[in-house]
């Protein structure tokens, strides 16, 4: 039902960035996010996260890994022991997940020591249901370290195809561009740091996708104001407060982009006026999520008017909606 549910707001994106692509619903593109957005049911109920559970044997083999990288004139990692590595990327043990398994992944990404297969076959499996969104649609759990670090671990792949490998077909990138906008409306654990398990993180690993997605010179325009919306449409609708430097990531991200090209400016205007007119419309509400949400926005349009690096039309829209609200 959970991934039935994931596939089918999938294939409803699908239709939308077709749509879109097509010069449909320009204007209407943040509208309709926003109500498929709404339509999601999440379940009430946690079910049990499976994750590997031999986390000395694994630190053993991680250090063998980074030892023989180190110790090799020309970098390479097997496939098994790339599937070994995968496999281990959500575990909550913070030593082994950050400090082993994510920064020998770094390692491997800087040396480029994948071959173009390897690179490809990553990046599939990141955007997969196994990955991207594992357990999505419940309540907090401890798959979001698998999501999150899927998340953070394709900003790197993407950096590597698009400065060395160049194998992703525009087919994969286009996948790439379906999840990427799936999992950002559907993520709602925003949690930062967390005790006894260490970061987690959704949303600045969101911003380290974007900015390399925004600087592809293989996606066209239509596609960066596709993700831009996608990304808005999921912010507005987290419940947890994002307090962990987020905003000021996603800022950046934000304002890498709209200095590219007048047209993004342009369309972050229509998206920034669109969220303006639910603000302008909603009546307090005695709960968290409400207030989570609410301050959630304001530090978001705070971090990007003082970095005084968006164009001007954007800096004077945020210094007057600021004031106003």
């Amino acid at each position: 039902m959970v991934v039935d549910q994931v596939a089918q707001t999938r294939q409803q994106l699908k239709k939308i960035q077709q749509q879109f692509m097509a010069g449909e619903s320009f204007h209407e593109l943040p509208e309709r996010l926003n109500q498929l957005a709404k339509q999601v049911t999440y379940a009430a109920d946690k079910t049990p996260v499976v994750l590997p559970r031999d986390t000395q044997t694994a630190l053993a083999r991680v250090k063998q890994i980074d030892d023989e990288l180190k110790q090799s004139d020309e970098p390479q990692i097997s496939n098994d022991d790339l599937q070994f590595l995968l496999a281990h990327l959500g575990v909550t043990n913070a030593r082994l997940r950050d400090r082993g398994v994510y920064f020998l992944f770094n390692d491997l990404i800087r040396l480029t020591a994948f071959t173009p297969e390897q690179e490809e076959w990553l990046v599939m499996q990141l955007i997969s249901p196994a990955y991207m969104f594992d357990h999505i649609l419940e309540p907090h759990n401890n798959a979001v370290f698998k999501r999150s670090f899927a998340v953070m671990l394709l900003a790197g792949l993407l950096y590597a195809d698009r400065h060395y490998y160049h194998v992703l077909s525009s087919a994969e990138i286009n996948a790439v561009i379906l999840a990427m906008a799936t999992y950002m409306l559907l993520e709602q654990d925003g949690r930062g740091y967390i005790d006894h398990k260490g970061w987690a993180h959704s949303y600045t690993h969101i911003g380290n996708v974007l900015d390399e997605l925004f600087q592809s010179t293989v996606l066209n325009r239509a596609n960066k104001l596709f993700l831009l919306a996608a990304f808005y449409t999921g912010y507005r609708q987290m419940n947890d407060p994002l307090i962990y430097g987020e905003p000021q990531r996603l800022a950046m991200a934000v304002a890498n982009l709209t200095n590219l090209n007048t047209l993004y400016t342009d369309y972050l205007l229509l998206i920034l006026q669109d969220w303006q007119k639910e603000i302008a419309q909603l009546q307090p509400e005695q709960n968290i999520a409400f207030w989570n949400r609410w301050y959630n926005r304001d530090r978001l349009l705070q971090s990007m008017l003082v970095r005084g690096d968006q164009p001007q039309k954007i800096q004077d829209y945020l210094g007057k909606i600021i004031d106003m609200y």
